[in-house]
């Protein structure tokens, strides 16, 4: 018996970043999965190119869910009040959540290069050049997290025994960001004392770091400090 095949899911053409998200209970949402956190999961919606964060995917959400490599089907269930402003983009699903083929690799690629933000002098991470916002400074409107290009000087090092941190070159500033990415986490890790970058570091990920995902994380003393959530293949 031949295998059976899996029918990518599809993308339209264009899909203008910013197009406003169907929102309210009972919209159906499809979302490629961008990363995969015990609280959180993070993903883009393929109608609009609007990041979203579904909080507390539960126990029985399904286990064969891969950032980069799935699609999420499922349905907005009503918001939690109050919202907070270090995630405006929080929903949550109501009923089961669906895992469909992703995209072909070429459109996924198309999309996520349109999303990511262009690396030019002066330029910021989510508004700020530091590590960290003032939590009482967020107001909800600002989105927490944004998509950039892994440049070839993107290094990995542990701190400690369960702490590693990524170098991370944008807007001509270099930042050491938290990571978050458990896969990247336990690569740099195992890598540990020596740091992660370059062939290396694609050989230990199993693939070459195409986009980073850059977050709004836990409050720390009044301040949402920034993490690389994800580490995404090009």
């Amino acid at each position: 018996m031949s295998p059976r095949r899996v029918t990518p899911t599809r993308l339209r053409r264009k899909i203008a970043p910013g197009t406003r998200r169907e929102e309210g209970a009972g919209a159906e949402l499809r979302c490629l999965l961008l990363a995969r956190r015990p609280e959180e999961w993070i993903a883009l919606d393929l109608a609009s190119a609007a990041f979203v964060r579904l909080e507390h995917p539960g126990p029985e959400a399904p286990r064969n869910a891969r950032p980069g490599r799935s699609v999420l089907a499922f349905t907005l269930a009503a918001p939690e009040e109050p919202s907070d402003p270090a995630r405006p983009e929080a929903v949550r699903a109501e009923g089961e959540i669906t895992v469909l083929a992703p995209p072909r690799r070429r459109r996924q690629r198309r999309l996520l290069d349109s999303l990511a933000q262009p690396d030019r002098a002066g330029a910021t991470l989510l508004g700020t050049r530091g590590p960290s916002l003032a939590y009482v400074d967020l107001d909800g409107r600002a989105g927490s997290l944004v998509l950039i290009r892994a440049g070839s000087d993107l290094e990995l090092m542990a701190k400690g025994e369960d702490e590693v941190l990524a170098s991370v070159t944008f807007g001509g500033m270099t930042q050491l960001l938290p990571v978050g990415d458990a896969p990247a986490q336990r690569s740099a890790l195992v890598a540990s004392p020596r740091s992660l970058s370059g062939a290396p570091l694609a050989a230990a990920l199993g693939y070459r770091p195409g986009y980073l995902l850059v977050g709004l994380d836990g409050v720390e003393a009044g301040h949402v400090k920034k993490s690389v959530l994800a580490v995404l293949a090009r």
